[in-house]
Order: structure tokens, then sequence, then C-alpha cells
């Protein structure tokens, strides 16, 4: 069966827990580069593309389903105020779903191919025979989409030790979202690494936000590294508008085209959040570092290239995160990667060597595990 035309890269029915008084069929919007708010746009025409998946309908009918489980979980959330229990069915299919949100993305896409054009100029530049037309040339990934989903759904086992908790606004102003909802944050790197990225999957510090309605936000973090709230309570209350401003600029800062929300937060607060942090507004979504080496025996110059997403980098600091006392006796040195849990990155690295000799197909990871006996927050 063909495809539908229209496939939305943000679920619609994610953006329709931000609609306008949950009517399902109008949602705030502004648009970043105009700076134009539209109190009630049409919310069916919101975050999608043309065949953004493919026209043979199977991406997104894999998407629909992890969809169908994601949102009868998330709706449980925000209606009961409940909280899935760690490494349980629901707890593995909310941190799948958000994995995929971050990577399913039109700024997902765009950045993966601006890496790559990035990666290709680096290296042909000094090609003498296209040194000259390198400009001319444009790189982009063949069936991105797809690609990039394919990369993420190998890095998701490696999320699975990441700690998380329920984040319950009970300010005024409500949380919203946008067209690149699942934010990647690093406040324990941010002042001690400053080259590089420090929001890998496996990096020591990530922390996930995602606003799930106006009231209701997920964050799943680094455990070893971060106290999120009291430790009994898996639901934080958030009562500090300080915070919700803050959630609310790593939307603005993270969104790639458009910012959405419901009638709780007017046209004024919106612009007047916006100017303030707009400044530090992604330029590139990719940068690409050529760092040389020395000349080889042959004559030749080795070099190593390296490639990465721009952090969003604005001194976050929320009342309700504190950096527990081990964590800050770490010392970081002078590495590139910091990873956070060496041994379920060796236990993926194992689980992927597998799947190449084809004893496991890659979604039969929880298999895997199950086999060796290992815990899926090991």
């Amino acid at each position: 069966m063909p495809a539908r035309k229209k496939q939305h890269y943000v679920p619609r029915f994610y953006l329709k827990n931000f609609s306008n008084s949950l009517e399902g069929k109008s949602i705030g919007i502004f648009n970043i580069e105009t700076e134009k708010f539209i109190p009630a746009g049409n919310l069916r025409g919101q975050a999608y593309k043309d065949y953004f998946y493919g026209k043979d309908g199977k991406l997104e009918d894999a998407l629909g389903r992890i969809e169908g489980s994601a949102s009868k979980i998330i709706n449980n959330i925000i209606e009961s105020k409940t909280y899935p229990v760690k490494d349980s069915e629901e707890h593995i299919i909310i941190l799948t779903f958000t994995i995929f949100l971050q990577t399913r993305t039109q700024y997902a896409v765009d950045q993966g191919n601006e890496m790559a054009d990035k990666i290709f100029k680096t290296i042909f530049y000094k090609d003498e025979r296209l040194k000259d037309s390198v400009d001319d040339i444009k790189i982009n990934i063949r069936n991105a989409p797809q690609n990039i989903l394919g990369i993420a759904a190998m890095c998701i086992p490696i999320t699975f030790d990441l700690s998380y908790k329920i984040l319950y606004n009970k300010c005024n102003v409500g949380l919203l979202t946008s067209d690149n909802p699942v934010v990647f944050y690093n406040q324990f790197l941010e002042s001690r690494k400053t080259i590089g990225s420090n929001v890998g999957f496996s990096t020591k510090g990530l922390q996930i936000f995602l606003p799930i309605s106006p009231l209701f936000a997920i964050i799943f973090y680094d455990g070893g590294v971060y106290a999120v709230g009291n430790k009994k309570d898996k639901i934080i209350e958030l009562h500090n508008d300080s915070d919700i401003t803050q959630l609310n600029c790593l939307q603005i800062l993270n969104s790639n085209e458009n910012v959405y929300f419901n009638e709780s937060l007017s046209q004024k607060h919106i612009i007047d959040m916006f100017r303030r942090i707009k400044k530090n507004r992604r330029k590139a979504k990719a940068f690409v570092h050529e760092y040389p080496g020395q000349i080889e025996q042959d004559g030749r110059m080795r070099s190593l290239i390296l490639s990465h997403g721009h952090d969003i980098r604005i001194g976050l600091n929320l009342s309700f995160i504190r950096v527990i006392k081990r964590a800050k006796k770490y010392e970081v040195g002078n590495k590139a990667v910091h990873i956070r849990n060496e041994r379920m990155h060796a236990i993926q690295s194992d689980f992927i060597d597998l799947v190449n000799r084809g004893i496991y197909a890659p979604n039969q990871f929880m298999s895997f595990l199950k086999d060796r006996g290992i815990r899926p927050s090991t």
C-alpha cells in the first residue's frame, strides 16, 4: 500500500497535547525566522514533509507503531500522574520514542546532510582534481531519515542506564515545544570541556529534556552525576518560574523553524523571551574540524577529522538539579571523550558485532540482554 504523502516528523498526537484548549485542531505558532506570532494555526499543517520517510510506507508504519504505544503511556502520565517503573516495558517504549523523536526531524536530517557536506569539502579541498570546483558540489545523504534513524536504533541500548523522572509544572506559564522537541544538554561538562560535543548518547553527564504537555515534561539524566529533586520523588513539582522559563528557552534554541504552545503563553511573553536569547541560536548545525598530523614515510600528511553537532550552551541553572559530590571529584583531564558507562558501551559493541554476524536482528537487543542475564540499566 502506498504511503500517505503528508508525513509528520513530529507526531500529531504529540502536538495535540499543546493545542489550544486541547481541542486538537489549532495550536499557537511562533516562527523563528520571521518572528511572526500565530495564536491559532492549523495543527495538521505542522512539522511534516511530503514523503519524508519514503514512498513505500515501511518506515512510517514502523514509527507509527511506536507512536501508538508511546501515546497511551504519555496520556496516562498526563491524566493520572503515573510514573512508569524503571526498566519496565513502558519505560523502554518512552525512551525509544524519545531517542527516535530526536533523530527523525527535519533538523536531524539537515544536520546530517550539513555534516556530510562539510566532511567532503574538508577532504577534497586538497585534491588537485577537485579543489577548484569543490564549492560547486553539494553532498546530501541518500535516504537521510532512514539512515539517521538506523544509527539511532543501534544507539538506544546505551541510554538504558539513564535515570529518569517526570517534571510537573505548577507555575502559571505553560511549557512550550517545537519542531525539534527533544533537547540534549550537559550541565556537568558545559564548563569543564569546551572542545567538541558533550551530548553524545554515551557521554558522561548527559541530560535529555522532552516536554509532553504544557504541564508535564520528562527528563532522562546521568544518575551518576546529577540528583534531580528529592531522591524518593519520581514526579518533581516545579514552582519556580525561572525553571519554566529556562526549559522554554531550551525549546526555542533547539527549534528548527517553529515553536508551539497553547493559550497559556502570550505573544509578549514569547517574543520577549526569544529576543533575549536569540543571540544563542545555533548558526550552524554541524562542525567539522581537521587536526593535521605528521608526515608519514610515504610522504603523505595524515590528519584527524572531528565532526559533531552544535551543542546548546546557555549556563543552564535549574533549581531542581544539582551535581552530586562524587561527580564533582571527577577529573576531566584532556580526554576527548568521557564515557558514562563503560560496561554498557562494551555490551553494545558486542551486540553490534553479533548483529553483523547475523546472530541477532537490530531490534533484538532486549533478547540479547536476557540471553546474557544482563539488566537493561546495568
